[in-house]
């Protein structure tokens, strides 16, 4: 096996080990995620509540 095709076949290895384990719980990812939707929500409501009032600046 030449140099280039090992640091290809370990580079390969190293994707594969990383794509296998998390590096946070599912769990962990779920709230996050939901937490983000719900910030969203809140900016969108808000962005429209100052856009009706007409408070909208640039």
């Amino acid at each position: 096996m030449q140099w280039g095709s090992l640091k290809n076949f370990v580079a390969l290895v190293m994707i594969l080990v990383r794509w296998c384990i998390p590096d946070m719980s599912i769990e962990l990812r779920d709230q996050i995620r939901r937490e983000v939707y719900l910030t969203n929500e809140i900016i969108i409501a808000k962005e429209a509540e100052r856009a009706r009032l007409g408070k909208f600046s640039k």
